[in-house]
């Protein structure tokens, strides 16, 4: 079953376009530096991306992967916490 999306802050690069590249997310009160980006795509009405968060401290181990989708309509980006290995994430 899905979780449930959130809606987060986000700082994004843009360059040639909005949104090429998540930065920082504002995730469960605090930033979050992105420390990769695994996957991204693009749908119809919003970009998708698999993200890789910095840990709260440096000796935590504890990998926070997230989906982060930025709607280009509601000009806002949603967050849903991913589970398990990588390769087992079911991406569209």
């Amino acid at each position: 079953m899905p979780r449930p999306e959130t809606e987060v802050d986000v700082e994004a690069y843009a360059g040639a376009s909005y949104p090429e590249r998540p930065l920082r997310i504002r995730w469960r009160g605090r930033w979050r530096r992105v420390l990769s980006v695994e996957h991204q795509h693009q749908e119809p009405d919003r970009r998708c991306f698999t993200v890789l968060l910095e840990p709260l401290s440096a000796g935590c181990r504890g990998d926070i992967r997230l989906r982060l989708c930025y709607d280009y309509a509601d000009d806002a980006w949603q967050a849903e916490r991913l589970t398990g290995r990588p390769e087992d994430q079911q991406l569209d």
